[in-house]
């Protein structure tokens, strides 16, 4: 029943859709930017080279052929990424066959489909649908969004389905219908079993079940807030529902209690790079000095994922106990790094441009929009608040908030790890452009003497 309503929900903003011009035009313009990005590929690369772009790339097609031929073969990538996005390929395998254009012209549609849902969502926390508009434009152009469109990775796929529970989540406020939570949860669920970096998002909405009932007067009694946060704790229920089937399979097998095994190996980067930058060293020698130190009391030859989650719970407990200051100052200067850094995913695509456009690209990015998106998107919270929207504040900034902590744990990938931000800053820095005009406006109307 709750899975009906909310197609008969979806069929009626295609219905608008289709009666909305402007909309159409923004689906247009983000579906040809990348479109035209794909095509500059193709000049470039093959369809089977695409698949080989990165190590990532290489292991996910693994688990895609593996998964359509009904079996696991490359089950390490399973358990270090998780099942979501090797399920995708698969799919995709199935219905366009086993190459990377289907699954590239794919993902474009999710991406230039994320940019209307961005709209929608900016227009519900705002009420602006100007500053809705311009979020949408913003995620069309971003060119971090059109990258990963075109590129065999999970990021794309994980931004439409979190965005999608994100956006059912608030509507779900306003439309008091229980339907809207339950596809939330399934979304976010399946989100977090794409990338695990989703993973802890359910507990933010069970603090959001008590925190947004209340509006942004925050005027409703305390009785109706817990009355109404019933409804709401539905989304991350189901959520944490599917992350436990799959994480409890993780222990059964592998004896390694986690949805992914990147969990673990994130704070060890962590620590690792703490140590490494105390010694003179590598990171890669830190980690071999701690698998021999494991390796000589036990006698294990070949590490198990368990093994190893237990040598890098251990690692990171003896580091930070060892050097908290260092090793928090280590993290926080990735969560800064990877929030600026440029996205070197670009040259692999792009091969014949990168010592002549890309490069120019990077210089006047590193040089000159490096740090303007988190100054505009500090300003635009700033006048959030000083707005009283506090709906908006609290759920965007958490948003942003999530994502800049979640991306300290490791490092070369640049503005990627940041990419699910781009939910918040988008919205946040429209917000501030669609309030300097206004500003302006006026302005101009009192020099003018209107």
């Amino acid at each position: 029943m709750a899975i009906s309503r909310f197609i008969s929900y979806l069929q009626a903003n295609i219905r608008s859709f289709l009666k909305r011009s402007d909309l159409q035009y923004l689906f247009i313009f983000a579906l040809v930017l990348r479109l035209c990005y794909l095509m500059l590929m193709l000049g470039q690369l093959g369809s089977e080279e695409m698949m080989k772009l990165a190590p990532d790339t290489i292991r996910y097609v693994n688990v895609g052929r593996d998964l359509l031929g009904g079996h696991i073969l490359d089950e390490g990538a399973v358990v270090i990424f998780g099942p979501g996005y090797g399920a995708f390929l698969a799919l995709n395998f199935f219905f366009l066959g086993v190459n990377s254009l289907g699954v590239l012209l794919v993902q474009i549609i999710l991406s230039s489909a994320a940019c209307l849902m961005i709209y929608r969502l900016g227009h519900e926390l705002t009420g602006s649908r100007t500053a809705g508009y311009i979020a949408g434009i913003l995620s069309a152009t971003s060119f971090t969004s059109i990258s990963l469109a075109n590129f065999v990775l999970s990021d794309t796929l994980f931004f439409f389905l979190f965005l999608l529970g994100n956006l059912a989540f608030v509507l779900g406020f306003r439309q008091r219908r229980r339907s809207y939570f339950v596809c939330s949860g399934i979304c976010i669920g399946l989100a977090a079993l794409v990338r695990s970096i989703g993973q802890f998002w359910p507990l933010v909405m069970i603090a959001f079940a008590i925190i947004l009932p209340c509006g942004d007067g925050f005027r409703f009694p305390i009785r109706g807030r817990f009355r109404s946060a019933r409804r709401v704790l539905v989304a991350p229920l189901i959520a944490v529902i599917i992350m436990a089937v799959w994480a409890g399979r993780n222990y059964y097998v592998h004896d390694v209690p986690m949805l992914a095994f990147t969990t673990a190996g994130g704070p060890a980067n962590v620590a690792a790079l703490t140590l490494a930058q105390s010694r003179g060293v590598e990171t890669g020698d830190i980690f071999i000095e701690w698998e021999r130190q494991y390796q000589q009391p036990t006698g294990t030859e070949n590490l198990s994922y368990a093994d190893r989650f237990r040598l890098y719970s251990r690692a990171v407990k003896d580091v930070f106990f060892a050097d908290p200051i260092a090793t928090i100052r280590t993290y926080l200067s990735l969560v800064w790094l990877n929030l600026n850094e440029f996205n070197e995913l670009y040259r692999a695509q792009l091969p014949s441009f990168s010592n002549a456009i890309l490069d120019r690209m990077c210089w006047l990015y590193e040089r000159s929009l490096n740090y303007l998106t988190f100054w505009l998107s500090m300003a635009g919270f700033a006048v959030l608040l000083l707005m009283r929207r506090w709906r908006a504040f609290v759920y965007l900034g958490t948003i942003y908030l999530y994502f800049a902590l979640m991306i300290g744990f490791t490092r070369w990938q640049g503005s990627r790890l940041f990419y699910p931000g781009q939910i918040a800053w988008t919205i946040v820095i429209a917000w501030l452009i669609v309030n300097v005009v206004v500003i302006a406006g006026r302005g101009g109307r009192r020099i003018l003497g209107k």
